[in-house]
């Protein structure tokens, strides 16, 4: 017996033994390998010491490790990009567009950008670039890829994100085939502004969107477009110190592209009290009130829906002054308070 527990233990010391020699082995090699990519980027920066000429051999000879090198280390913004534009890992991709010191970088590796995750990722994160941020929830394909707190937002990413699950409703009670939104997003600026001893920049963005399908009788696809741009302001107040790049967003007035939407799939009035009373979008909610003609579900909705811009779409088709009476009195919302408040006859609060 104490013979065979020696010959256990000796065997378990000589497969450890073995373990840690392949670990150190591959230790070594991955040293060398590195110390050897090193060697090979100062010797590309010793060959090239012009920035142009390295943009130039980056786009012609740089291998794989190289531009992985250059894309983090190039003291030149324009070389790093250079080599951005030449790489395909999309975790690297990853990385230069949010860690980069340059926003044209940033935007140039995030431009490259497809994996779904990794844009989920950078959506999420801490610190990302306003700009690289919005673009990338752009992209996000299933809003399921995002906490439910963007359903709540009020910017441009939040409307998107409602759009595509407005687009999985609708495609369910039209039974469309292949309902799909494109969203092309493109970076516009950087405008500059300056005053009171201050210089900045600001970037905008130009949105397009486009909704299209088709129907269960048709193979001829329908489609909904629509784009819209930043107004950049003339100039921007500022106290004084050092500012951010900031992003000013488009307008995207959400809830009036959904109203042409349902106007271009004909729906019908059961179909409009169906998604004003049901939809999980509170845009969408407000285009179906918008064309709905059913005065006790209006009513309905001027009092209990979640949203304001729901309730206000609804009190701007109420006529009954008892109900308007109510809704002055208990809607605490200004916007909604005032619109009752006019359309009662009663002069402004002061």
């Amino acid at each position: 017996m104490i013979n065979r527990r020696e010959k256990m233990s000796k065997l378990k010391k000589t497969v450890m033994l073995k373990v840690m020699m392949i670990v150190l082995t591959g230790l070594f090699y991955a040293k060398g390998i590195f110390a050897a990519d090193t060697k090979a980027y100062e010797a590309y920066l010793a060959k090239y010491p012009d920035s142009q000429n390295r943009i130039a051999a980056v786009r012609q000879e740089a291998s794989p490790t190289q531009l992985a090198e250059i894309a983090v280390k190039d003291e030149q913004a324009l070389v790093r990009s250079a080599a951005v534009e030449q790489i395909a890992d999309q975790n690297l991709l990853a990385k230069r567009a949010v860690e980069d010191s340059d926003p044209d970088v940033r935007f140039t590796a995030f431009n490259k950008l497809t994996d779904q995750p990794l844009l989920a990722k950078i959506v999420q994160g801490n610190g990302v670039d306003a700009v690289i941020r919005q673009f990338a929830a752009y992209r996000i394909e299933s809003p399921d890829d995002l906490p439910e707190r963007w359903d709540d937002y009020h910017d441009n990413p939040g409307k998107i994100l409602r759009l595509r699950r407005a687009g999985k409703e609708l495609e369910k009670l039209k039974n469309l085939k292949n309902m799909k939104v494109v969203v092309q997003a493109k970076r516009l600026g950087p405008v500059y502004y300056s005053g009171r001893g201050v210089s900045f920049s600001e970037y905008g963005e130009q949105v397009d969107i486009s909704v299209t399908w088709s129907g269960l009788k048709t193979k001829s696809n329908q489609e909904v477009r629509e784009s819209w741009e930043t107004d950049f302001p003339r100039s921007i107040e500022t106290s004084g110190g050092s500012k951010d790049v900031l992003l000013w967003s488009a307008d995207i007035p959400m809830h009036k592209y959904m109203a042409k939407l349902l106007s271009r799939l004909s729906c019908s009035e059961n179909e409009l009290s169906f998604l004003a009373t049901q939809s999980i979008v509170p845009e969408l909610r407000w285009a179906a009130v918008a064309g709905l003609n059913a005065p006790e579900i209006i009513s309905k909705i001027a009092l209990e829906d979640r949203s304001s811009l729901v309730r206000l779409a609804a009190v701007e088709k109420v006529s009954d002054p008892a109900l308007l009476a109510k809704i002055y009195l208990e809607d605490q919302d200004d916007a909604i308070h005032n619109l009752s408040r006019e359309r009662l006859g009663i002069p402004e609060d002061r």
